[in-house]
């Protein structure tokens, strides 16, 4: 079990840069549209899947799991062949990914504005401003031009969600042994 969730932890730290890295180039590049992001982040999900390929070839004979990482491996090569032959296909998709993801985290923040009453407005406010980005992403009443920095944006804060989601599967565990020993 050790060993998926230090396979876990590597694939969301490595997805979650490259979300990022996506967010930036989305935000920073001058195109009309996502199509130049697009194809960076095919090529990052190429580099990323070879560099599980390689690593896990690797550690075949230190790790007992060391399998998880061909299959993260193939997972990131086959996106990025997906991205490479359907563009248009995988622009919509990545688009509606991060739309979603505004989507739910303007829910969650709404719920948790309930339970916490200390930050209640912060939460609230924080809520609202998801919901009215995701749905903007989703729904896409602006010119390409501004979608790109929208859904830069949001990649960005989704690559940071990601990384943080990695560290706490990493973290998975270890109070409880604190508290024992």
């Amino acid at each position: 079990m050790n060993d998926f969730k230090m396979s876990a932890f590597w694939a969301a730290l490595i997805h979650g840069i490259l979300f990022m890295l996506f967010g930036l180039l989305s935000i920073f590049m001058q195109q009309e549209s996502l199509y130049g992001p697009i194809y960076y982040m095919g090529f990052l999900f190429l580099l990323s899947g070879i560099l599980y390929a390689t690593i896990s070839f690797l550690l075949r004979k230190s790790v007992k799991n060391w399998y998880f990482g061909w299959l993260w491996a193939l997972i990131d090569i086959l996106i990025s062949v997906f991205i490479f032959f359907k563009t248009d296909l995988a622009t919509g998709y990545f688009i509606h990914l991060i739309g979603g993801f505004a989507i739910i985290m303007a829910s969650a923040t709404l719920v948790a504005s309930f339970f916490l009453k200390r930050y209640k407005i912060f939460f609230i406010i924080n809520g609202i401003v998801s919901l009215a980005f995701g749905l903007m992403i989703v729904f896409n009443p602006l010119p390409a031009k501004f979608m790109g920095f929208i859904v830069g944006l949001y990649a960005l804060l989704l690559g940071m969600f990601v990384v943080y989601i990695g560290f706490l599967i990493k973290n998975l565990g270890k109070k409880e042994n604190e508290i024992e020993s």
